[in-house]
């Protein structure tokens, strides 16, 4: 594997909305595709919405099959 990253943060830190930002330059920046991500956290709830502020951030910025792909993307619970 490479490029595997590990965040580790408390609750109210800003997790969320940092780990869209990364998804988000990954797919934007760096040339990886949706269907190359793994993307854990601890609620359904959050991976939910890291995955609806990417898609938002890739539509605004004309990224429109990137946002398409993102569903190829692995986002969910670490119990999933």
């Amino acid at each position: 594997m490479k490029n595997v990253k590990y965040y580790n943060a408390g609750a109210g830190s800003g997790k969320t909305h940092k780990l869209t930002e990364i998804l988000y330059q990954a797919i934007d920046s760096e040339g990886v595709k949706p269907s190359e991500v793994i993307l854990t956290t601890f609620t359904k709830a959050a991976a939910q919405e890291i995955r609806e502020r990417a898609r938002k951030k890739l539509l605004e910025n004309q990224k429109f099959e990137e946002a398409t792909q993102l569903n190829n993307a692995l986002i969910g619970t670490v119990h999933s």
